[in-house]
């Protein structure tokens, strides 16, 4: 029996010295390992640094000032000059973009000031689907509203009514445009 004793303390005495050995390299591998990590760290904290301080020099240009706003927001005639019919207005006032993905759209307020009562509409219910019919007591200047609008695939008229007032006793305003393309 004393030598199956032996041969069994041999073969964990082995078994041990193994083990030892391959833990022992295992972290000299997991050391070098974290000193290329560290010395890579340290080369892009010096790109950050080096590009940091050349970026502002490369970026700079002069200031241009912002536009003047119109001296007089667009003023509604007085009630008894006032049309029943929608005033149809020249420059857009307002921007349709798409939200993002599937988001649906925005409609944008570009006008100078808030526009009251705002409605959306399709101008042809059979080629642009309004998901909820568009309403909102206010939209304020350069602020945008989300609506959902599909048209239909390969639809020719793609346009979107907006009608507004710039007063709760002024003249309804309008402005047709087509949905833009999806991107």
């Amino acid at each position: 029996m004393g030598t199956w004793a032996l041969v069994v303390a041999v073969v964990l005495g082995l078994g041990s010295a193994a083990w030892s050995a391959l833990a022992w390299y295992g972290a000299r591998n997991e050391a070098r390992d974290a000193r290329r990590a560290a010395e890579r760290a340290a080369e892009a904290a010096e790109a950050a640094v080096a590009a940091a301080e050349r970026g502002p020099r490369a970026v700079e240009r002069p200031v241009e000032p912002a536009p003047e706003p119109p001296a007089d927001p667009p003023r509604d005639p007085p009630a008894d000059e006032q049309a029943d019919d929608p005033v149809e207005v020249g420059p857009p006032t307002w921007r349709i973009q798409e939200a993002g993905g599937n988001a649906g759209w925005l409609l944008r307020n570009e006008g100078s000031q808030r526009a009251l009562d705002v409605t959306l509409t399709a101008e042809d219910d059979e080629h642009v689907t309004l998901r909820v019919p568009p309403v909102w007591p206010y939209v304020d200047r350069h602020a945008a509203v989300a609506f959902s609008a599909l048209p239909a695939a390969g639809a020719k008229n793609r346009n979107v009514v907006v009608e507004w007032r710039w007063e709760a006793d002024g003249p309804v305003r309008r402005w047709v445009t087509a949905l833009p393309r999806r991107t």
